[in-house]
This record gives C-alpha cells, sequence and structure tokens, in this order.
C-alpha cells in the first residue's frame, strides 16, 4: 500500500499534460502534505496490485482533480477514452459514481464536447472546472489550492492560522542549534516508549499523554518520532488555539492531533476518531499515567550521533553535554546566539569547520595542521613516512567531508610514494584520484602526467602499467585535443578483468565517444561494454552509478531501452527519471521528435518526485526545443520557460555528473581569448550535457565549440561541430572563410538527424568547387535523392530540399546529363510553387536551370522552357532570367514569345522586360510600359519609407527604350526630382541613381548632358540625410536595438555611378574618373563595387589608376578589377603572379576570364590550371576554337 490516506486524487493521460500533474502533484504536496495528495506514477508502491491501489485510492480521496490539456482528447487519446479498460475514464467513473467532489482543470484547452465523451464519465461535463494557463500555472494552482481550502473540511486545516505540520515545527525546532539535532538522538534508549507513541492505525482513537523534562522536549520527543516514522502515512498536526482546534476535530478521517494550548477539548477529538497526544513537563497533575521519558545515556546519544553520519570525534563531544541537559545544549549551542569570549571552548564540530575553513583552514580546526607540517618536512629526506603522514592527513579531511583539501593532500601522498620507491602505491593513489575526478566533474587534474614524469617513462613497469596507459590516454582526450578512436580505444581494449578501475574506463570511453559522435567505438565493443554494466552493484555505491551510466551508452547505441527500463526498477529511484531523458535524447536525434517529447516528459515528472530541480529545467528546455522542431511551439507557446525558470530558483542543486562551473569557465576563457583552454573546457561541458541528457546543452556547446575551433586554426573540426550542431547559417559563413585548397567533405559528416544534414549541405554548397571527385559526387547522389522525395523525413527548420538545390547549383559543373535530367523531372513540379510546402529554392531552381542549359545542350530546351514558365509565376526566377540568362533565352526566342507573350500583354511586368530585352514588343506592351513610367511619373511627394522606385528600376531600365521622347524626357525628369530631394529616403535616392543610370544610353546628348549637370553636385561628401535617414542610421549602431544594416548612407557612390552612364565627352568622364579613384580610399562607407563598374565603365586602363592602389586594395572587387586591367597590359609578371594566387576566388576568376593567347599570359594560366577551384580550372583552361 502506498501512504496516501486521502484528500485530493490526480487524474491525468500520459502524453498529455504528464509533466504539469506531476508539477501540480508537487505543489499539493507541498501546501497540505506528501500523504494527502495520489499522483499515481508516484504514490503506486513497486509490486502491489495495481487496480487494488487505485481504487482504494480514489475510495478513500475527497477530491478528484482531472488534468485535461490539449492531446486530452486528440484521435488516440479520443480512442482510448472509449475503451471500459481505460484508466483515466475508470478513475473518473468511480469518483462520480461515488459521489466525490471532481474538479477539470483546463490547461490552455476548453471543456470537452458531450458528444465526444463516454455516456459513464459525460457527468464530469456538469462539475465547475477551473482553467488554468500553463504561463502563470503556478498563480493558477494556487487559486485552486485557495478554493479547496475553502469547500474540502480535510484541507482546511492547511495554512489554517493556529495549526502547524508536526514535521514542519521539528524541522524549525531542530535546526535552532548548530549543530542541529538529529531525531534519533532524542529516541536514543526509548524504543518502548516510541512504540508506544507510534500505533499502528488500526490503533488510533484514544489519548496518551507524554512527559518529559520540560513540555517543549516532551513535544520535541512526540515530533522525533513521527518524523523517524509516521505508521501508514497518518497526518499529525500540531494545534496552537482553540479555533484550531475545534476545525481540526471536525476532520472526518484520523488524525494525530497534538495540542500545544490550554484545555483542549481531548474527548470530542477522541470521539471523533482521532488520536491525540498531550505533551507535559514535570509537576502537572495527571488524571492517567503518562508515559515517562527517561534520561538519555552518553553511549546511546553516541551511537545515535554516529548512526545519523557524525564522526566518532563528533559524537564524544557532544553526548556528555546532552546527557546532562537537552536545554543547556539548545542554549550553549543556540544558532542564534554567539558565545561569550570566556565560555568554553566549542568543540571541533563539523559546521565549525566549514563556517571557519576560510579564515583558519580545515587543517588547524581539525587538528592536523601540525601533521601536515611533518610531512612536508619529511618529504625530501623520508619520503615513506611522509606518505603515512599525508594519508592520515587526507584522511580527517575525507572524513570531515572537504574533499577537494582531501584530494590535494593525496597527490602529495602519492608523490611521496612514488619518490620512496612504492610504485604500485603511488600509481593506485593517483589513479584513484583521476578517475573520480574525470568521471564525476568532467575536469581533468593532470595526476597521471606528473606521474610518468617523476618515472622517467617508466610508468608502465609497475603492476598498473595498462590502468596508466588508458589513463594517460583518458588526459589527452579531455584536453580536446584528440579523439576517443585514435587515442583511448587500443589501451582500453589491452586491459584485463582484473585490471583497477576498469569500469571507470568503459564509462569514460563509452560516454565520450558518444558525447564525441564517435559511436563507432562503442558498436566495435559493445559485447565487453554490455558484460561489464551487467552485475548489479549495491545500491547507491559509486559502482551502480558506473553501471547505469555505461548501460545507458549501451541502449544509446542498440536502442534497447525496453530492456533497460526493466533494470531501472533495481537502480536508486534518481537513475529512473536519468534513464528516460537520455532515451528521449537518443531518440531525438533520429528525429523521432514526437517519442522525444512524450519521453521528456515523462523524464520530468519523474525528476520533480525526486527533486532534481535543475536536472528538470534541463529537461524542460530540451522539452521546449524539440517542440520548435516538432511545429506545436508557436501554437501553443512557450510553456516551458516559466516552469524552468520556476524551478531555476529553487535550492536543490543538480544530482548528475557534471562540475556546475563547467560553463562558467568556458565562456571566461572564450572571453579571455584562451582558445586552447576553452576548447578543452567546451568539450568537458558538452559530455556533462551529453551524459545528463541535456539536449539544448549539448547542441548549443557543439555550436560554440565549433566557433572557438574555427577562431583557433582548426577550421574543418569547427565545421564539424557547428554541423552537429544544426548550425547551418552559421557553418555556411565559417565555410566560406576557409582557405583556398582542396577539401575533403564527406557525406559522413552529417551523422544522423535532418537538421545535421541541411547543416552539411549548406557547407557543401559553400564548398562544392573545393572538393575532389569523390566527395562531389556523394554529395550529388544525396542531393537529387532529397529533391526526388527521398532521404530522411524533413523537419521544420532543416529546410532540405531548399539546401540541396543550393548544393546542387555549386556542384553543377559536375552533374553529367542522366543527373541533369533528373533534376529537370524532379524539379518541374516546383512551378508554381507550393507556399503550403514552405519550401524556397525559387532562386537557386533558377541559376541551376541556367547551368544546365548552358552546360548540356540536348537538355537546353526544357531547362529554358522551366525557367521561363517560372519567371510568369516568380519575380526571383524573372530577375535571373533578365540578369543571368538572357544570351541564353535569345537562343531559344521562339519558346519564350510563345511561353511569355500572354502573361506579358496582362501585365506581368517580367515576362514583358524578357520579351523587350530579346526583341519582342507588341503594341500591348509598350501600353503596359508607358503605364509603368507614368506612375513613376505621377508620385507627387517623398515617401522615404517607402520603397517606390526599388519595386521598378530592373524592369523599367529594361524597358525604356520603348517610351516616346516626350514620356522619357518626364521619365527623367521625374527620376532627378526623386534623386534631388533631401527630403526623400537614402535608400530610394540610390534607386533613383541606379534607373537614370540604366535609361541613360536610350537619352539624347543635350537630355544626357543635363542629368549628368544636375547629378554632378550628389559625387560630392557633404549630401545632408533626412528625418528617416537619421533613423535608419542610428539603428545601425552597435548598441541599437534593431542592429540592422540598410546599406551606405550615401548617394557619392551611386551618383558617382550614374555620371559615368551618363558622361557624353572625354572631359566629363575623367571627372567622374578622379571621384571613383578618391572613393577607393574609403572602401567602408560606399558600396565598392559600383566604383568598380563606374571605372570598366569608363574604360579606365592601368595608365589612368594607381597601380599601387590596385594591387593592394583590401577589397576583392577592386583587385579583381587590377587582374582584368593587368591581362589587358601585362608590362610586368609579378603583379600577374601575385593576383594569379589571390585568396580571393573572384579575383583568380576575373584574372581568367581575361586571359587570352598572349604569351605573357601562359605562366598566370599554368598557375590557374592547378587552382583548388574546379570553376577556376575550367575558366583558365585554353578555349578550343
Amino acid at each position: 500500500m502506498s501512504g496516501f490516506q486521502g484528500t485530493v486524487f490526480v487524474n491525468y493521460r500520459v502524453g498529455d499534460e504528464a509533466a504539469f500533474a506531476a508539477a501540480l502533484a508537487e505543489q499539493l504536496k507541498a501546501r497540505f502534505g506528501r500523504s494527502e495528495v495520489f499522483h499515481v506514477s508516484q504514490e503506486a508502491a513497486a509490486g502491489s496490485l495495481f487496480a487494488e491501489e487505485i481504487e482504494g485510492a480514489i475510495a478513500r480521496c475527497a477530491v478528484l482533480i482531472v488534468v485535461i490539456g490539449e492531446r486530452w482528447l486528440n484521435e488516440a487519446n479520443r480512442r482510448k477514452l472509449h475503451e471500459p479498460t481505460d484508466w483515466v475514464r475508470r478513475e473518473i467513473r468511480l469518483a462520480l459514481d461515488a459521489g466525490k467532489r471532481v474538479v477539470p482543470l483546463l490547461v490552455d484547452t476548453p471543456m470537452p464536447v458531450r458528444e465526444h465523451l463516454p455516456t459513464d464519465i459525460r457527468g464530469l461535463l456538469d462539475r465547475q472546472y477551473r482553467p488554468v494557463n500553463r504561463r502563470s500555472s503556478p498563480q493558477d494552482i494556487e487559486r485552486v489550492v485557495t478554493e479547496l481550502i475553502h469547500t474540502v473540511p480535510e484541507l482546511g486545516t492547511t495554512g489554517l492560522p493556529g495549526t502547524q505540520e508536526l514535521a514542519a515545527w521539528w524541522e524549525e525546532w531542530s535546526r535552532r542549534t548548530d549543530p542541529a539535532l538529529p531525531a534519533g538522538v532524542l529516541l536514543a534508549g526509548r524504543a518502548a516508549e516510541a512504540g508506544t507513541v507510534r500505533k499502528p492505525a488500526s490503533e488510533v482513537a484514544g489519548a496518551t499523554v507524554i512527559q518529559g523534562e520540560s513540555e517543549e522536549l516532551a513535544l520535541a520527543f512526540i515530533a522525533a518520532v513521527f518524523t523517524d516514522s509516521t505508521p501508514d502515512g497518518l497526518r499529525t498536526i500540531l494545534v496552537h488555539d482553540a479555533d484550531a482546534w475545534t476545525r481540526c476535530i471536525a476532520i472526518a478521517r484520523s488524525c494525530v492531533l497534538v495540542p500545544w494550548h490550554k484545555d483542549p477539548d481531548i474527548k470530542g477529538a477522541v470521539a471523533r476518531g482521532h488520536r491525540v497526544l498531550l505533551p507535559v513537563g514535570p509537576g502537572r497533575r495527571l488524571d492517567s499515567e503518562p508515559v515517562r521519558l527517561p534520561h538519555l545515556q552518553q553511549d546511546d546519544v553516541r551511537a545515535a550521533f554516529e548512526a545519523s553520519g557524525a564522526t566518532s570525534a563528533f559524537s564524544q563531544a557532544y553526548a556528555p553535554i546532552i546527557c546532562r541537559s537537552v536545554t543547556e545544549f539548545r542554549s550553549r549551542f543556540s544558532a542564534h546566539i554567539r558565545p561569550a569570549s570566556d565560555a568554553e571552548p566549542l568543540p571541533k564540530t563539523e559546521r565549525e569547520v566549514l563556517s571557519n575553513a576560510v579564515n583558519q583552514g580545515p587543517l588547524r580546526h581539525l587538528g592536523v595542521e601540525q601533521d601536515n607540517v611533518t610531512a612536508d618536512a619529511m618529504a625530501k629526506t623520508d619520503p615513506a613516512r611522509a606518505a603515512t603522514g599525508y594519508r592520515k592527513v587526507a584522511d580527517v579531511l575525507s572524513e570531515a567531508g572537504f574533499d577537494v583539501h582531501a584530494r590535494d593532500i593525496r597527490a602529495k601522498q602519492a608523490q611521496t610514494l612514488l619518490q620512496a620507491g612504492f610504485l604500485d602505491e603511488g600509481a593506485a593513489v593517483h589513479l584513484t584520484l583521476m578517475w573520480k575526478s574525470m568521471n564525476e566533474t568532467g575536469d581533468t587534474i593532470g595526476h597521471v602526467s606528473p606521474f610518468e614524469r617523476q618515472n622517467e617513462g617508466h610508468a608502465d613497469d609497475c603492476k598498473f602499467g595498462r590502468a596508466l596507459a588508458v589513463a594517460r590516454a583518458a588526459e589527452r582526450v579531455c584536453t580536446g585535443l584528440t579523439g576517443i578512436g585514435d587515442q583511448l580505444a587500443a589501451p582500453f581494449d589491452a586491459l584485463r578483468q582484473d585490471d583497477p578501475h576498469l569500469l571507470d574506463a568503459a564509462v569514460f570511453l563509452a560516454e565520450h565517444a558518444i558525447a564525441e559522435g564517435e559511436t563507432e567505438v562503442v558498436e566495435q565493443r559493445l559485447e565487453r561494454l554490455t558484460s561489464l554494466s551487467l552485475p548489479l552493484p549495491r545500491r547507491g555505491s559509486r559502482e551502480e552509478d558506473l553501471a547505469v551510466r555505461l548501460s545507458m551508452c549501451v541502449a544509446d547505441v542498440t536502442g534497447e531501452w525496453a530492456e533497460l527500463h526493466d533494470r531501472a526498477l533495481q537502480f536508486g529511484p534518481e537513475h529512473r527519471a536519468w534513464i528516460l531523458a537520455r532515451k528521449a535524447r537518443s531518440l531525438s536525434f533520429t528525429d523521432d521528435f514526437v517519442g522525444a517529447i512524450r519521453t521528456y516528459q515523462d523524464a520530468i515528472a519523474r525528476a520533480l518526485t525526486e527533486r532534481m530541480n535543475d536536472e528538470a529545467a534541463d529537461w524542460l528546455y530540451a522539452l521546449r526545443a524539440l517542440r520548435v522542431r516538432e511545429g506545436t511551439f508557436f501554437a501553443t507557446g512557450d510553456t516551458e520557460h516559466p516552469f524552468a525558470q520556476h524551478l531555476r530558483n529553487g535550492t536543490w542543486s543538480h544530482r548528475l555528473p557534471g562540475s556546475p562551473t563547467l560553463e562558467e569557465r568556458a565562456l571566461r576563457s572564450i572571453a579571455e581569448g584562451k582558445g586552447r583552454q576553452a576548447v578543452r573546457l567546451l568539450t568537458q561541458w558538452r559530455w556533462k550535457a551529453c551524459v545528463r541528457g541535456d539536449l539544448v546543452g549539448e547542441m548549443g556547446t557543439s555550436e560554440t565549440l565549433g566557433s572557438v575551433l574555427k577562431d583557433n586554426d582548426e577550421p574543418l573540426a569547427g565545421l564539424r561541430e557547428l554541423v552537429r550542431a544544426e548550425a547551418g547559417k552559421i557553418a555556411s559563413l565559417a565555410a566560406a572563410e576557409l582557405p583556398e585548397a582542396a577539401l575533403r567533405w564527406p557525406v559522413g559528416v552529417a551523422e544522423s538527424t535532418a537538421g545535421q544534414l541541411g547543416a552539411a549541405l549548406e557547407v557543401a554548397a559553400v564548398v562544392g568547387d573545393l572538393l575532389g571527385a569523390e566527395d562531389a559526387a556523394a554529395w550529388i547522389a544525396v542531393a537529387l535523392d532529397l529533391i526526388e522525395g527521398r532521404g530522411p523525413r524533413p523537419t521544420l527548420f532543416s529546410h532540405l530540399v531548399t539546401r540541396a538545390t543550393k548544393a546542387l547549383v555549386a556542384l553543377g559543373p559536375r552533374l553529367d546529363e542522366s543527373q541533369a535530367r533528373r533534376v529537370l523531372t524532379a524539379t518541374e513540379p516546383w512551378i508554381p510553387r507550393d507556399e503550403s510546402t514552405g519550401r524556397h529554392t525559387d532562386t537557386d531552381h533558377a541559376r541551376l536551370l541556367i547551368g544546365i542549359a548552358g552546360r548540356h545542350p540536348g537538355l537546353a530546351g526544357l531547362a529554358v522552357q522551366q525557367l521561363l514558365e517560372g519567371a510568369v509565376f516568380n519575380d526571383d526566377f524573372g530577375g535571373k532570367a533578365l540578369c543571368s540568362g538572357l544570351s541564353l533565352l535569345e537562343k531559344h526566342k521562339e519558346c519564350a514569345e510563345a511561353i511569355l507573350l500572354g502573361p506579358a500583354e496582362a501585365g506581368n511586368r517580367w515576362a514583358r522586360s524578357v520579351l523587350v530585352r530579346i526583341g519582342v514588343a507588341t503594341d500591348r506592351i509598350r501600353e503596359r510600359v508607358a503605364a509603368t513610367a507614368r506612375a513613376v511619373i505621377d508620385r507627387e511627394r517623398p515617401q522615404p519609407g517607402v520603397m517606390s522606385i526599388w519595386g521598378y528600376n530592373t524592369w523599367l531600365v529594361a524597358t525604356s527604350d520603348l517610351l516616346d521622347d516626350e514620356l522619357r524626357a518626364e521619365l527623367v525628369a521625374a527620376l532627378l526630382r526623386q534623386a534631388l530631394d533631401p527630403a526623400e529616403g537614402i535608400a530610394n535616392r540610390r534607386d533613383t541613381l541606379d534607373e537614370l543610370a540604366g535609361i541613360a544610353p536610350d537619352l539624347s546628348s543635350e537630355e544626357r548632358k543635363r542629368a549628368f549637370d544636375a547629378v554632378l553636385p550628389l559625387m560630392g561628401d557633404d549630401q545632408p540625410l533626412s528625418g528617416h535617414d537619421l533613423m535608419m542610421v542610428g539603428m545601425q549602431h552597435p548598441l541599437s536595438f534593431m542592429r540592422v544594416n540598410f546599406g551606405p548612407n550615401t548617394t557619392t557612390d551611386t551618383a558617382v555611378r550614374a555620371c559615368a552612364y551618363l558622361a557624353d565627352t572625354e572631359e566629363e568622364r575623367n571627372v567622374v574618373r578622379r571621384q571613383a579613384i578618391r572613393l577607393l580610399a574609403r572602401p567602408d562607407e560606399i558600396e565598392v563595387k559600383k566604383i568598380v563598374q563606374t571605372l570598366l565603365v569608363l574604360n579606365s586602363s592601368a595608365d589612368d589608376l594607381p597601380p599601387d592602389l590596385l594591387a593592394t586594395h583590401m577589397n576583392e572587387h577592386v583587385r579583381a578589377l587590377a587582374a582584368v586591367l593587368w591581362a589587358q597590359s601585362p608590362t610586368e609578371p609579378e603583379p600577374g603572379l601575385s593576383l594569379a594566387r589571390d585568396p580571393a576566388r573572384i579575383v583568380r576568376a576575373s584574372l581568367a576570364d581575361a586571359l587570352t593567347d598572349r604569351l605573357e599570359h601562359a605562366p598566370i594560366r599554368d598557375i590557374l590550371a592547378a587552382d583548388p577551384r574546379l570553376s577556376i580550372r575550367e575558366r583558365a583552361a585554353p578555349q578550343m576554337p
């Protein structure tokens, strides 16, 4: 039987709001007492008859709370509810039939519809429900609790003025001394008296008088009895006044009542079936014979102290004082009164050591300071005796709980043992220290390396040589410099069954292999690791903890979690929650989000039962992250974060492995620029998160570790970590910074999840040009499978098809014709795009089609047809067709006209622009072009917040030659008016200037001259900004909340480019050229690409430009211009050789495109022919005639 005696039964559906129900039960227990609340996953005793347990609990309860969440009546749960054997239904029916108070608790969901419920529980809908919002659940639960107190007499005493749970009184009373008084001390030698007070439930009714040294000590004895053991969960209430006593005796269920006021109605309480325990002091007249408490004896008190965990010295110091008088003990050692200076010195207690260690040190307080000094003095002359002294000191420190200090003394003990020639004994101490540190806190404290240095490489000569070899490799793994398979696997395999710390080594190997993603290390040793995990060590021992950890690692690889669940009943209770969390983590790495969410919910519920609040908070954040990926987070909102923060405010520390300071130390190392130290600490932080089942911590640490590795000259290792963290965007940015060299990026880096595959594809899209043939072929195969609908199931943020398309663009030159045909077949249904898919492939799709058409003439017709159909439906297709595919479309003019003419005449701007550019223009198209121009002309006032020209410029430029002279003149005047208006936004003015540059070739000389003169002042540096522009500048500040960069805050560069197109004389071109060269000296303030285009438009040569400026410029576009100019006039070979080795791809590509058959170009061509990028090698190859 459970300890449940009645009042509140929590009914809930597993898989609906299990975590909330657990939290509700815990809050109710904290308010009403643990015996008052029944929560089936916590209260049903192991091995009990489940049906009898549930039915009995419902019969005893006063209130049944039905927790109803959003999934309570989903399709699967509705089917369960209509099954007669469903326990949720049976519990509700039993409560309704018994006339219990039933309270539906609606968690962010409406009341169920009557037709959806079985007929026997439709009475639930007639009960007054209470809504609960998960974001404010503590407040809402408190409101429900308050209502229950006022409506349920059994709960009315909870929190009632004048009452107190006896356990709470004892907790406060026992801690009024320093040290606190254990309950066993007051019970020492009083077993018979305690048995009289502690009667079984069947003998509850009656009254007993307990007489002690004082009334207070009699009460303390009663409280100690029930603190030590409460019969069958009886509720024990201390009552302070008569009004509270009257209400307490009205409770229908039997309780133990302890009056702490005058003249209690004892007979009335007994008549109602209660047990009354009356504490009295000596000299009080009594109507009945009391239970007299005998005096405490020293031997009994010492034994009680030691049973509570106190040391022998501690017990001997306090026992005589307590036996003289407990009252004297409480007076002398009050936690709130500092003893007078002339008082008797306090004994050396554990509490004193803790409070004074900072000022005086634990060695002095524990009386071993001189022993340590003596050992230090003998360390060089007599190391054997010094080792004995250190061992004594370390033993005392360990017994008093000073493990950190003891560790340092043990290290000195080991060193002196080695100096004395006791190799085996020294090695044993070193190994114990190291494994305890690394497997429990994750810290490596460098015990094995000093051992090797002291023994000049002869450490393997001792009988622990194999164990030391494993420890040595484990320390290197902890530094983050080497992998498990590279260093630790071979030494571990050499260990024998009788070698010390074999289980420690196995746990370290398995956990770090899983944390590092090297699961094959565990798979290859599965049989041995399984055999090591199976023996069942002593409950609560360190070996039990290690066996559980190794079992979870094995299940991580085999997936056999069901068997481990069966074994979990043999482990400690905290291990069961831990196993569930590790299983949830494992499921998340297979993209089984539904299973992972459900398992994390169960883990959280159990963790709250075991007071594992820190771990429960970690798992709540993991649950939150999984709901984001699954997609339910955005529908229901963030319910986990407030609850996790509530748990973080608790006082319970974490109970699973890993130092609590790892995170802080790792972040401090990053801030201080200590890269290698940061890598070591981040590696251990990730191990900690992995072992604890902290999914968010593990992924976040991998992302941080990837960034640190990238910044510390390990870019490929950093990329792998970023992929593992599913940080695709950051990984692609890091890949763009890789050195220009041949690269290995195998498909295996994607590991297991869809998110990791998506991140790896992001990298492949960036580095595809640098891959070897084998890796490129493998990524092409993966990408083709994805766009054809095969491969892993996409998740919300994996964007697999989008990223596969991007990768195929980068790998396009390597596609053979059959693969290109597969691409066309797979992508044909993408036009028009189905918005519900969330797929955004349009720009890359268009680029892919243009590439296929250019490289595979046999497929050009199909690719162009698909491109043109896309241009009708999507701006991205239209822009690519107009900017990149125009020459291709001119070769397929008939196809373009057939597909685009109808949409163009109907108003499709991209179809219209493409047709005009390839020479197709009907009267209807001309009318449309004129209407577009008129819309720009009729714009009456500045609109700085509206990008009025941005939507027109590309396709207006493409069609301006269709305008008649008069309309074109009006358009130019309107554009100039907007470009020169200081009240207009900079973005609009820049777009307008680009429009003028595009229209310039269609203008007459007079029109160009007027426009040039009007725009010329804008090339200066003193252009005023509008109020809107000043706001945009403020948003670019590092401290701005938005931190958005809208581009340059000047019209100078766009004005220079516009003037270059408008310039009609050499004098005008020279003015523009000089200003363009000046602007190159301030690249941070302008768009350099526009200035480079300007210089190309002006037909600038190397004679016009300062060579030193071009060759050394920081901007790659300027150096690309230098490459083109050098190829035109290769007077000196050195600049060309330098540019051929430039780290920027665009520079080498520009140089390769500019090469001819000139003799001076030959050595440059040879260098580029060996370039790591395939695209550069293809450009540099001699063109066939």
